[in-house]
């Protein structure tokens, strides 16, 4: 066994030797084969072969001894005294695969325990299937008796069910009764009412007439109320882009004009911009009479714009005020003035293109 290391030879119950083993255990990677080594065709088993067992546990010599006592044919009728510890048995040992020449043996001993051990199966199965049969036909009377007890509890049920209802006709016959004198009230009733309703059936049709009238009178009043307030929406709409166009206006010239009263200021000239704000100029038609009026001419622009960044609100505002063909402001976007300083040598350049920029000419300011 493993758990002594000590391998015993036994012949009939007598054991004749034993020797040391290592320390090891059966390997399952591997298939067991029996009657030869390995896959080997060497050393072929030769002789006869019978229920052979792996245990899980060491036999003692006295065990070994009375299993041999026993005989060869106990087990085909008894169960093995350690069966508990059988983990290879001899019964699936011979249902599996067999290779090169295998005989089974007959053990004429152990004929009449066979024949014995077939009709003691037999028997266990025929006992087997009455025993099913019993249990099935258990199973029927009890399922039986249920159902027999389930449909006597339901005849009571619909016994008292049938009492139930037959007092519950009764009493409604006598209501079916009083329901039908009640009904030939109703009739009169339903009789009185129906002739009402025809007579406010004809109002109603009046009434109806009425108002579709009204009902097409306040659509026409509908319409023109729609209609007034899309004008009133579109009028709505161009105040306030006029509103925002003359605020943009103002935003711009406010801004071109600090532009200016801060160049005139960095050349110490005294030019009040802020005239064009009055009600004299501002949203008018610039004429000779307001040319007067600014006590100075449009001669020396030039030389006023020294000194001024052009820029593109600066130059819009020149050509709003002189939009005149031959005045070169386009000139001024070009990179040699656009957002520059102005200067001397740009005024000396220009001073001959700016005369007359006052005089006979009509501007919006």
């Amino acid at each position: 066994s493993r758990r002594s290391r000590t391998h015993r030879h036994y012949i009939n119950g007598k054991e004749l030797g034993s020797r040391q083993t290592p320390d090891r255990s059966l390997s399952t990677s591997l298939p067991l084969i029996l009657g030869k080594w390995g896959t080997s065709t060497s050393y072929p088993f030769g002789g006869e072969m019978s229920y052979l067992n792996f245990y899980s546990k060491e036999l003692s010599p006295s065990e070994i001894v009375s299993m041999v006592e026993q005989g060869m044919c106990v087990n085909i009728v008894e169960e093995d005294e350690h069966e508990s510890f059988r983990v290879i048995k001899w019964e699936d040992l011979v249902k599996l695969e067999r290779s090169g020449t295998v005989t089974d043996v007959y053990i004429a001993e152990c004929a009449d325990l066979l024949e014995l051990s077939a009709k003691l199966e037999e028997s266990e199965r025929k006992l087997k299937d009455t025993a099913d049969e019993l249990t099935e036909t258990r199973q029927e009377l009890n399922s039986t008796v249920a159902k027999l007890e389930e449909t006597q509890a339901d005849n009571e049920e619909k016994d008292q069910n049938l009492e139930d209802i037959s007092s519950r006709l009764n009493s409604t016959l006598v209501e079916l009764e009083k329901s039908q004198a009640d009904n030939a009230d109703k009739e009169q009733n339903l009789e009185d009412i129906s002739s009402r309703l025809n007579s406010t059936h004809t109002e109603l049709e009046k009434s109806q007439a009425d108002n579709e009238e009204k009902d097409q009178n306040l659509e026409e009043v509908s319409n023109r109320l729609n209609s007034t307030l899309a004008e009133l929406k579109k009028s709505q709409a161009d105040n306030a882009e006029k509103e925002q166009n003359l605020e943009d206006i103002s935003s711009r010239l406010n801004s071109t004009v600090a532009e200016l009263e801060e160049a005139s200021s960095s050349l110490n000239r005294t030019w009040d911009w802020n005239i064009f704000l009055t009600e004299q100029f501002l949203n008018k038609t610039f004429t000779d009479e307001h040319s007067q009026l600014l006590h100075t001419t449009w001669d020396d622009i030039a030389e006023r714009l020294i000194g001024i960044r052009i820029t593109e609100e600066f130059l819009e505002l020149l050509e709003h005020v002189d939009p005149v063909d031959d005045r070169p402001w386009s000139m001024l976007y070009s990179e040699n003035y656009y957002n520059e300083i102005f200067t001397r040598q740009m005024a000396d350049r220009l001073t001959s293109i700016w005369d007359g920029i006052g005089s006979n000419k009509k501007y919006i300011l």
